[in-house]
């Protein structure tokens, strides 16, 4: 299996989100590449930044294998795992 045959056209959510597919025999991928607003930013637009990208990681398929990359900017701060488990 040639893997540029199993690559789907990129596409951006918003100007921070971006998606790759990615299918294979095995598994079907979902790479999403983020880049956060900074901390120059209004908090409303840090919110809808958020807010678009818990949308569109609920609007991906379970049957999807999801890989989430970026940059966050984020300063201190715990990440909650769906499990409860602090990062």
């Amino acid at each position: 299996m040639v893997l540029a045959n199993c690559i789907q056209t990129p596409y951006a959510v918003s100007d921070g989100i971006s998606v790759l597919r990615v299918s294979t025999k095995q598994w079907d991928w979902q790479i999403m590449i983020t880049y956060a607003p900074t901390l120059v930013v209004s908090a409303d637009d840090k919110n809808n930044f958020y807010r678009r990208l818990e949308d569109t990681i609920q609007d991906s398929s379970t049957s999807k294998r999801t890989i989430l990359v970026g940059d966050f900017n984020a300063r201190e701060s715990a990440l909650i795992t769906p499990a409860g488990l602090n990062i």
